[in-house]
């Protein structure tokens, strides 16, 4: 489910869209209440990564590659929904 929402769900521009369709994401033709990357659905996304990137039952490849979305989509999250300046979400 988690390898299927990177190949489907992580947007062009960063984070994951609220909502995937069975059969996909195609990004030029997606609908806008699909496309919201509201803050919840991302700190899911940095949980799920992060758990994964952490479970010993998860090849050491996986892992790696778990880490490193985590990264990315952790880096997304504090550019987009963080205020620095006042201390909030």
């Amino acid at each position: 489910m988690v390898d299927f929402a990177l190949r489907s769900a992580a947007h062009p521009a960063g984070g994951y869209c609220l909502a995937v369709p069975a059969d996909g994401r195609s990004w030029p033709t997606s609908a806008t209440s699909a496309d919201l990357r509201q803050w919840w659905v991302q700190i899911e996304a940095v949980y799920t990564l992060h758990l994964l990137a952490a479970d010993q039952r998860v090849e050491p490849d996986g892992r790696s590659r778990y880490a490193e979305a985590r990264d990315r989509q952790w880096e997304f999250f504090r550019n987009n929904f963080c205020d620095e300046e006042n201390g909030g979400i």
